[in-house]
């Protein structure tokens, strides 16, 4: 079994390469699962209201990197002493793709409308999912915020 989480793939700049990775890790019969956040949902500005979701940053790959000063931890409330930080954008095709190309087999994808982190202030707790947020409506029911996908490695 071989699981990537979520806020993974963001910061590779090779998606084929992670797949091989992934694929190689796996025995013949080894199962795949990642949740990711959707990459629809990343393209957002950081700034974007209910009335105006701006787009800010690119949806797919062979855009140049992002490039963040964010000195915030993922961990507690302490500060990384080193914020500079640089993003890949991937969209969900060549997610899917590159798996493929991998020799996996997709046995399920599926998108989701909560994230369990609110990348915008504004945003709402699920509330059948704890932990988990979603964009107030009507946006929670047009815009993908995560998705899984599961997948094999043939026998």
């Amino acid at each position: 079994m071989v699981y990537t989480g979520v806020g993974a793939i963001n910061w590779l700049p090779d998606i084929g390469r992670w797949a091989e990775v992934v694929a190689a890790l796996l025995r013949p019969g080894g199962r795949f699962h990642m949740t990711e956040g959707h990459p629809m949902a990343m393209i957002f500005s950081d700034e974007a209201t209910p009335e105006a979701m701006t787009i800010e940053y690119p949806y797919f790959d062979g855009s140049p990197p992002m490039w963040f000063d964010d000195a915030a931890s993922y961990i507690g409330t302490g500060e990384v002493a080193s914020p500079r930080c640089v993003e890949w954008a991937h969209h969900l095709g060549s997610v899917v793709q590159a798996l493929v190309d991998a020799g996996l087999v997709i046995d399920r994808l599926d998108e989701h409308r909560e994230l369990p982190w609110p990348f915008l202030p504004w945003m709402e707790p699920a509330p059948d999912r704890p932990g988990w947020w979603r964009l107030p409506e009507p946006l929670g029911r047009s815009v993908p915020l995560s998705f899984t996908i599961g997948a094999h490695r043939p026998a």
